[in-house]
């Protein structure tokens, strides 16, 4: 049995081999044929991990133009175009994308719809927007709140400078001789003195 090895079997064609020669060679045949499926693999992940993007559909690119338009507030349809004019709100939502593409909303409207990155991105970008806007809300609220809270403290300066000086006025008609110190309070009044 010197020189021969059992029958084996390559899963790319090829038979049981009796020599190691004839082995070796037909093997080296089949990790040739597996190497070079292994570097079409590598070479497709690597395209995709510098960028290259997935072809879209027609559909799904009209949608995404949608989106991009809607999102820039430039609808071309007509009627989206009237409500972006009156209500000066953002249109983005998933009707508006598929009226302004052209399709149906059954594309994009529900959970296992034909495309959900699409959906994703749609949804996003609306709770992105509903966040910033509730944000902006609260800020708005909150300056008018420092506003107000100036305006009473202005009032209350206004009226501790009159009090002030209603103080002073009277202490001059009430007393003739101030004290000397800036420190020094009078208590005695001139009236028990008489």
């Amino acid at each position: 049995m010197i020189g021969k090895l059992p029958l084996i079997h390559c899963p790319f064609g090829g038979e049981g081999y009796e020599t190691k020669a004839h082995s070796i060679q037909k093997f080296s045949g089949c990790f040739n044929r597996l190497n070079s499926v292994f570097t079409g693999l590598e070479r497709m992940v690597t395209k995709k991990s510098q960028g290259t993007v997935k072809r879209r559909s027609k559909a799904e690119q009209a949608l995404y133009d949608a989106f991009e338009r809607l999102k820039a507030g430039k609808p071309r349809s007509k009627a989206l175009e009237a409500r972006a004019l009156s209500s000066g709100k953002s249109l983005v939502n998933i009707t508006n994308v598929a009226i302004e593409a052209g399709l149906s909303r059954q594309l994009i409207a529900h959970k296992h719809c034909q495309y959900p990155e699409m959906r994703m991105m749609i949804l996003e970008y609306v709770q992105t927007a509903k966040n910033s806007g509730d944000t902006l809300a609260a800020l708005k609220e909150l300056r008018v709140r420092v506003r107000e809270l100036e305006r009473k403290l202005d009032l209350r300066e206004t009226h501790l400078a009159e009090l002030v000086l209603e103080n002073n006025r009277l202490r001059s008609k009430y007393e003739p001789n101030p004290p000397q110190g800036d420190n020094v309070v009078n208590f005695r009044r001139d009236r028990r003195r008489q």
